[in-house]
């Protein structure tokens, strides 16, 4: 948490991890079955994005759609 009380640069970090692991996930299961990439996500990417979501999420729900469409880049 930044001094000021908000989360930006927590929000602006976990997105930038969990987005170089969906970068990871697309270039090497852009192959595989539908299956196969929700359990890569549910496994190693989904743990990244809900990282503390209940304490920030029901305050600014920019970060949340932000947060929700690093997700879907995966299933493009």
């Amino acid at each position: 948490i930044q001094s000021n009380l908000k989360w930006n640069t927590q929000v602006t970090k976990l997105t930038a991890k969990a987005n170089r692991s969906v970068g990871v996930r697309r270039r090497n299961l852009a192959e595989t079955p539908l299956k196969t990439k929700i359990i890569a996500y549910k496994t190693s990417v989904q743990p990244i994005l809900e990282y503390a979501r209940q304490v920030w999420s029901p305050h600014n729900i920019e970060f949340s759609n932000t947060v929700d469409k690093v997700a879907l880049q995966l299933f493009q």
